[in-house]
Order: structure tokens, then sequence, then C-alpha cells
């Protein structure tokens, strides 16, 4: 039990081994003119399991994510599949 004990203190102590695979990724992009599709936006990424946050305003998605579940190229599919209209990340 001791020994159990010490293992969660250790992760409660070390949050960087409990979330190695956490990143952040920023995504540029052109074709909104509104702030309508962020919530959207928003929204189809967190339905995810491998999305912890999603921030998107007029002119980037910040994206918090597990790498284990996803990668860069995922999500800029996500964010062109959830934007309404033309919408190119990265241009």
């Amino acid at each position: 039990m001791i020994g159990g004990r010490a293992i969660v203190l250790l992760l409660a102590l070390s949050p960087g081994l409990a979330s190695a695979a956490e990143k952040t990724a920023t995504f540029d992009y052109s074709g909104w003119h509104c702030a309508r599709c962020g919530p959207g936006i928003e929204k189809a990424l967190r339905k995810t399991k491998a999305v912890k946050s999603a921030l998107a305003t007029l002119d980037r998605v910040t994206v918090v994510y597990d790498d284990r579940f996803t990668d860069l190229d995922k999500l800029a599919a996500m964010i062109e599949a959830a934007a309404p209209g033309p919408f190119k990340v990265g241009a």
C-alpha cells in the first residue's frame, strides 16, 4: 500500500510525467470573415479524446492535444472539415 501511494505522489508532484504527450499547436488560416465559425470549430475539435482544449479566433485556432491519439495533419483536417465555406489552414 505504501508503494502505491509513492507512485501516486510521484505523479502528482511531477505533472510532466503524467502529461508527457500533451502538446499545443496554433493553426493560422484564411477564409473567415466573422466570428460565427469559432464555436463550431471548437466544439468539433473537443469531441475527440485527443483534444484537451481548443480556442478559435478570427485568424487562428489554438489546440491543446494528446499526440498519442492525433497529429498536426489530422487536427488541420478536422478544422477544415468543421469550418463552413472556403477555409484553408496554413494559408
